[in-house]
């Protein structure tokens, strides 16, 4: 003869368990989640520090609009339109920027 006691004991212990699998699997899946949105975030805080520099050079450049007096001068672009200091449309494309 069984115990129901026992029955009903290993009823819940089995339960448990399934809970504490299910909990381990989705445990499993956020932290994959996790890596990739720390990989987006580093990718877009990299990004975010190219824009900020382009902005820059491009704040600097508008500053010095006779590009004869431009200390940035052949210092960073070569595909300038005012001179050779601002952000080339190569570089902007580069970062996903259409200009």
């Amino acid at each position: 003869m069984s115990d129901p006691i026992y029955e009903a004991q290993a009823y819940e212990i089995a339960k448990m368990a399934r809970s504490i699998s299910a909990l381990e699997d989705e445990n499993a899946k956020l932290r994959a989640s996790n890596e990739v949105i720390a990989e987006d975030h580093a990718a877009l805080c990299e990004q975010n520090a190219k824009l900020r520099e382009l902005v820059r050079d491009y704040e600097r450049c508008t500053m010095h609009a006779d590009c004869s007096r431009c200390e940035y001068d052949g210092k960073m672009s070569t595909h300038c339109p005012l001179s050779p200091c601002f952000p080339d449309a190569d570089e902007l494309r580069e970062l996903g920027v259409d200009a």
